[in-house]
This record gives C-alpha cells, sequence and structure tokens, in this order.
C-alpha cells in the first residue's frame, strides 16, 4: 500500500483526495484533442484547478505529517511548476482566441 494510503495501522483520510494529481495529467491529455481553442482552454483550466488542489492535499500532508518534508518539497516544486505551465499556456491561448475573434 502507498506512503499516502497508511500511516502505521491506520489509514490516511486524506489519501482519498490524492486522484486530484492524477487528474491533471488526464485533463491535459483531454485537452489534446480538444474540439476548439475555447475547449482546450476550458480543459486545461480545470486541469490547472486541480493542480492547485493538488498543491493545498500535498501541505495538509505535510502538516499533518503524513509525507517527509523532503517529499512535500519536491512534489510541492514540481506542482508550482507544472502551474506555471499550465497559466502560461492558457493565457498564451486566450490571446490566440481573442485574436481570432477581432481578425473575423
Amino acid at each position: 500500500m502507498s506512503i499516502l494510503a497508511r500511516r502505521g495501522e491506520r489509514i490516511c483520510p486524506l489519501a482519498a483526495n490524492s486522484a486530484d494529481g492524477t487528474n491533471i495529467g488526464a485533463f491535459v491529455e483531454e485537452a489534446t484533442q480538444a474540439d476548439s481553442t475555447a475547449d482546450f482552454i476550458r480543459l486545461l483550466s480545470i486541469a490547472n484547478k486541480n493542480a492547485y488542489r493538488t498543491d493545498f492535499w500535498l501541505r495538509l500532508l505535510r502538516d499533518g505529517q503524513h509525507i517527509t518534508e523532503k517529499q512535500a518539497v519536491s512534489m510541492l516544486a514540481d506542482c508550482v511548476e507544472l502551474k506555471k505551465m499550465l497559466i502560461s499556456t492558457i493565457k498564451t491561448s486566450k490571446k490566440k482566441l481573442d485574436g481570432a475573434i477581432t481578425d473575423n
């Protein structure tokens, strides 16, 4: 069983919410098959919300001592980088979408 699912013999209640971290990738993957730029932005925005939620749960896991500080630092740094990439892509896509609308 994973480190998040067990702490000694008791089950960590926060582990049930760990799916947010895997949903990020699922929404990014789905965005690659978007029907339109607006749909692409919508899906990446959902992925970004999940990244923020994952950041929240990682901090709770760290503060509750369910993961080590070293693990938390590494995963939180990855989460920050992921959020930066998502936000940058969303902003660029919105500019392209706005440009397409004003060009018509």
